[in-house]
């Protein structure tokens, strides 16, 4: 059984915008897969799609072979998916363990547990000296390895990523690719990354390109 499976997926706006049309692909567990394409080719409305906040027009998405709309809200997007975005999203005002943290509370009851958790996240990415420090003062670099922490501390099936590296240096880009090859390896985690990073292409296993909505290399 795939862990996801994009069957005929269409995504049209007001009738006569067309985000995406035809979409078709499967994604196994461990898989590293590169979604390219330029901007306005479909990527982020199709992670949207994958990941719950939107619903196509047209076809079905799958994980573990059962429909996404028949998954629980909090089971789907704790356990099942995790999303890493490019802009972080974290709370300014909360330090990096309690920001990790907070993606915990759906799930975990045990604070103890989830600031364990958290903080062996951080030791993993080298932010151990900075759990108690705001986000606010987080370097870029800092801040990403932060929100990949928070993307995967429930231990999703699969990791959606929006262009992951687009507001990094190139010593933080580097930083990252790592985590997501040590994870793909250590953990069997299966990454579906939109990007226009050659550098993140270059780790996948393969590459799924999208032009105009439609898949046009696979």
């Amino acid at each position: 059984m795939s862990l996801l499976s994009v069957k005929s997926v269409s995504r049209i706006y007001q009738g006569v915008i067309v985000a995406l049309n035809d979409v078709s692909f499967i994604l196994e567990k461990g898989d590293t897969v590169a979604l390219l394409g330029s901007s306005g080719s479909g990527k982020s409305t199709l992670l949207s799609l994958i990941a719950g906040y939107d619903s196509p027009t047209n076809g079905s998405i799958h994980v573990q072979g059962r429909d996404l709309n028949s998954w629980p809200k909090v089971e789907l997007l704790t356990r099942k998916i995790g999303f890493l975005f490019q802009q972080f999203h974290l709370i300014e005002h909360l330090t990096a363990v309690q920001n990790i943290e907070l993606a915990m509370f759906p799930v975990c009851n045990d604070r103890i547990e989830r600031y364990s958790t958290s903080m062996k996240l951080l030791e993993r990415v080298g932010l151990s000296q900075r759990a108690n420090s705001r986000a606010i003062n987080l370097s870029g670099g800092e801040r990403q390895r932060v929100a990949f922490c928070r993307s995967i501390v429930n231990q999703p099936e699969l990791l959606l990523a929006d262009e992951p590296t687009g507001n990094l240096d190139t010593t933080s880009r580097q930083a990252l690719l790592e985590l997501i090859q040590e994870h793909n390896v250590s953990c069997g985690g299966t990454f579906l990354i939109a990007t226009h990073d050659p550098d993140v292409a270059r780790i996948c296993d393969r590459i799924i390109t999208l032009e105009d909505g439609e898949v046009v290399v696979e």
